[in-house]
C-alpha cells in the first residue's frame, strides 16, 4: 500500500524528466506513468548510491557471463547502459589494467574472488564499493572496516586486506 502512495505522490510532484539534473537514460516505449515513476525513484537511489551502480558495473567490467534476470539486481537490467554505469565500468577496468597481479589472481578478480594479502583495490574491483566503511586510525596505521551488504565484511590495514568475514 505504501509504494503505491509513494508512486502515487511522485506522479503528482516530481519535476518532469527534463528538468531533473540527471536524468535517467531513455525510457523503453510504451512504459506507464508508474514504470517511469518508480524509474525515477530507483535511479535517484542509485545515483547517490556507489555500492549500487557497482553491482551493475563490476560484471559488465569483467564481462562476466551471467543470467540477467536472476544474477544481478533488476534495476542494473533498467540502468546498465546509463552514462553513471558505463563511465564505472571504464573506471573498474583502469583500475584492474593497473594492478600488479599474476594471470591467476587476474582469473580470481574476475570471477569476484578476493584473498588476504590482497591490495584494497582488489575488493574494489572484484566486489564493488562497499555500502558502508568504518576507519579506525591506531599507532600503527589505519584499520578498515568494509561492510557489503548485511552479511560480508573486509579488514583492510594500511592498505592490505587482512581479513575476510562472512556472517550466516
Amino acid at each position: 500500500m505504501w509504494r503505491w502512495l509513494l508512486v502515487a505522490l511522485v506522479l503528482g510532484c516530481a519535476a518532469p524528466r527534463a528538468a531533473q539534473q540527471t536524468a535517467p537514460p531513455p525510457g523503453q516505449p510504451g512504459g506507464s506513468r508508474v514504470d517511469e515513476a518508480i524509474d525515477r525513484l530507483r535511479w535517484s537511489e542509485m545515483r547517490d548510491s556507489p555500492a549500487m551502480v557497482d553491482k551493475c558495473a563490476v560484471p559488465l567490467a569483467h564481462e562476466r557471463a551471467l543470467d540477467t534476470r536472476r544474477e544481478w539486481p533488476a534495476y542494473c537490467n533498467r540502468f546498465r547502459d546509463s552514462d553513471l554505469v558505463t563511465a564505472r565500468v571504464s573506471q573498474l577496468r583502469s583500475i584492474f589494467q593497473a594492478l600488479a597481479l599474476s594471470p591467476e589472481q587476474r582469473e580470481q578478480v574476475r570471477a569476484g574472488q578476493i584473498w588476504i594479502g590482497a591490495e584494497a583495490a582488489v575488493a574494489e574491483v572484484a566486489w564493488g564499493r562497499p555500502t558502508r566503511v568504518n576507519r579506525t586510525l591506531t599507532a600503527a596505521g589505519t584499520r578498515e572496516q568494509s561492510i557489503y551488504g548485511d552479511r560480508q565484511y573486509i579488514y583492510v590495514d594500511n592498505g592490505i586486506i587482512t581479513a575476510i568475514q562472512t556472517s550466516r
